[in-house]
């Protein structure tokens, strides 16, 4: 009976490590999910085919932020994408959530237009994360725990588009307006004058066709010109056409029309612009007028007593010129040295982020917010710039996350040293010669 007695308190003691050992390994999961976690926000789960939505990323975390080394993109099918620069919106931002306080970082944000009708999932999107371990800038470094992050499947259910479809329908879905300018009413056969359209409302604009210009004969198209959308104007489409008056007469040019889907009242609109009415004048009224102006010019060149003062003028001028161009130019060179060795002082982390940016971009061409370790250590690579820079350039955004994350105020000496760092890569980013150049 003993050896059965014996196995059955082993196989209790097997069971009760295990059934802990578990618990444990629950726990301790449930906690780092606590602690740092991804969260997916559209700002639409039912839009219409065509209609712009955005989807955000965001990154809650409680103590030190952590590093992003890599990042691997979110897949769909179906669905127009275009990712948003970054630059204003990582800043992080208190929340509570329960009983614990968070810090939540967008950490990526994408503009989506659905092509077609249908449910599509958005999926797939993860970041490779460290953790460091150390409040202190001044503390020994520790090793850093890595930690890969999913974010959470987005669905969308997009409706399709009420029938029946009008005729005239751009395929655009918002609220719009739209304009039309001419730069001149009056002008001389032969010559050109220039009209724009402007489009402006909400929606995709770069998924827009383009504004459709109805001419009335007695014109020539020269040329055509579409100004893209930019980050400074989302909500604004631009086309403009030169244009070649061929013969005179009063022209009133139709209308601008433009067909979309208004997704709140959910119907279709046409709006219309401002209606244009050119006068073009006979070709020989210019040139009538141009006559009495060149039997001057020649009386003028016929006279070599009014043109030697004219030249002596015109050289006395034109030195003057270039006197005040080389002093401005002397002036403003050393208002910007003087600007830029002497920035204005940074008082909190996140200016002393903005300067160090700044100088970087002015330094290199690019903005280093937004980018990962990873990107950021390739774009730098590719500007030819040394390892030995580049280690402290990290070591340096580092001290700066774990300044600006750090619970509570920062401290002022802390500050200051960083104000310091910050201020000798500066110089260093303005003096520095590429890699490319040292060698050559």
């Amino acid at each position: 009976m003993k050896p059965l007695v014996y196995r059955g308190l082993i196989l209790l003691l097997l069971l009760c490590v295990i059934r802990t050992g578990s618990s444990s390994a629950t726990s301790r999961t449930d906690n780092e999910e606590k602690e740092l976690f991804l969260t997916a926000h559209i700002s639409n789960d039912k839009p219409f085919t065509g209609e712009a939505v955005e989807l955000t990323y965001t990154l809650s975390f409680t103590g030190i932020a952590p590093k992003i080394l890599d990042t691997a993109e979110p897949s769909q099918e179906g669905i127009w994408v275009e990712e948003t620069a970054l630059g204003k919106l990582i800043p992080s931002r208190p929340q509570r959530i329960g009983d614990t306080l968070y810090r939540n970082a967008v950490i990526k944000q994408m503009t989506l237009v659905p092509l077609q009708a249908g449910r599509f999932s958005i999926t797939g999107y993860s970041i490779l994360c460290i953790i460091p371990k150390s409040l202190s800038i001044d503390s020994p470094p520790e090793p850093d725990d890595s930690l890969a992050l999913m974010a959470p499947e987005v669905t969308i259910d997009v409706n399709p588009l009420p029938e029946p479809i009008p005729s005239g329908f751009s395929g655009a879905v918002g609220i719009l307006d739209v304009t039309a300018s001419a730069d001149r009413d009056t002008i001389h056969a032969g010559k050109t004058l220039r009209l724009t359209g402007t489009l402006t409302g909400t929606g995709n604009f770069k998924t827009f066709p383009a504004l459709p210009w109805s001419l009335p004969e007695g014109f020539s198209v020269l040329e055509t010109i579409a100004e893209p959308t930019s980050a400074d104007s989302p909500e604004r489409l631009t086309k403009t056409i030169v244009l070649k008056a061929d013969k005179p007469g009063t022209f009133t040019f139709s209308p601008l029309s433009f067909t979309s889907f208004d997704p709140e009242r959910k119907t279709y609109v046409t709006v219309e612009s401002n209606k244009l009415t050119l006068a073009i004048l006979p070709e020989t009224a210019e040139k009538t007028a141009k006559a009495p102006d060149a039997a001057a010019s020649t009386t003028q060149d016929k006279s070599p007593e009014r043109n030697v003062p004219a030249v002596f003028y015109n050289l006395l001028f034109t030195l003057s010129f270039i006197v005040v161009v080389v002093l401005l130019y002397l002036l403003l060179k050393r208002r910007f040295i003087i600007g830029k060795s002497n920035p204005k002082p940074a008082h909190s982390p996140q200016e002393l982020r903005e300067q160090l940016s700044a100088i970087l971009k002015q330094g290199y061409g690019f903005d280093v917010q937004g980018l990962t370790r990873k990107e950021l250590t390739q774009a730098m690579e590719k500007q030819g710039v040394d390892d030995t820079f580049l280690a402290k350039l990290l070591v340096l955004l580092d001290e700066l996350d774990r300044l600006e994350f750090a619970p509570g105020e920062p401290d002022a000496e802390e500050l200051e040293n960083l104000r310091q760092k910050c201020n000798t890569l500066s110089t260093t980013v303005r003096s520095r010669p590429s890699r490319s150049e040292r060698t050559s």
